[in-house]
């Protein structure tokens, strides 16, 4: 017969310290979602991030549904900035919200399930293609190209940064409604940039939402033709030809 005194189970938190998983003293390390991103498109897809929404935590503790630029209300009607954004109080009805609007993302007069449709998922290592257009733009408020734009190699001397609010676009907006890859034809010298194609190549600023600040790149001339040529042969694969 065993008459060895029985030892207490361990605890979680003791098998973990045991393990080495933690360490003894210190409490655990707490991990904290605050941004979801969702989007119609696959993971890996270069489209996606043309065709995404965030569902985001405020300050408050609520969740909001945005795209970068703007919010949605509870209705799903978006609006510049987040001052209609509907509040939720649970990040999965944001979530819903989301999952319901995504499919009608819509860019350059194309929604995600257009996109989704015409165009088989492409990883992002894929080789770089040229943007369906240049430019174009998006119902209300923004301007977006589908595929991943040419990247040719730019010296650090030929890039300009401009304030958004230094530029405006033929619609009104300034240019923080460009998103990383999109371009700007300049008639005229503007906030250092002298006139022709310039593409914004970063955002920079304290607000990840709302940067302040657009990096732009000079477009060459053989540049901009070899865009419209491959966006020209883009349209033609997908009309047949026709316009």
């Amino acid at each position: 017969m065993n008459t060895q005194p029985t030892r207490p189970a361990m605890t979680m938190r003791e098998i973990r310290e045991h393990l080495g998983h933690v360490t003894p003293g210190l409490p655990d390390v707490d991990v904290t979602v605050t941004r979801i991103e969702v989007s119609l498109l696959p993971e890996g897809d270069i489209n996606r991030k043309y065709y995404r929404l965030f569902v985001e935590r405020t300050v408050r503790g609520t969740w909001t549904v945005h795209d970068g630029h703007g919010g949605y209300d509870i209705d799903g009607d978006w609006a510049p900035g987040l001052a209609v954004a509907h509040e939720f109080a649970d990040s999965d009805d944001a979530v819903a919200l989301a999952k319901r609007l995504a499919p009608n993302v819509t860019v350059n007069s194309l929604t995600a399930a257009d996109v989704y449709r015409r165009y088989p998922p492409h990883p992002v290592n894929a080789v770089p293609a040229a943007p369906v257009a240049i430019g174009g733009s998006r119902p209300a408020h923004r301007t977006c190209t589908h595929l991943e734009p040419l990247m040719p190699d730019t010296t650090p001397a030929d890039l300009v940064t401009v304030h958004y609010a230094d530029v405006e676009l033929d619609n009104g907006e300034n240019i923080r409604a460009l998103a990383v890859g999109e371009y700007l034809e300049l008639a005229e010298p503007t906030a250092g940039m002298t006139p022709g194609t310039w593409q914004v190549v970063a955002w920079h600023g304290d607000d990840p939402v709302f940067p302040d600040e657009a990096v732009m790149r000079p477009v060459s001339t053989a540049e901009v033709l070899e865009l419209r040529r491959a966006a020209s042969e883009k349209l033609a694969a997908i009309t047949g030809g026709t316009r």
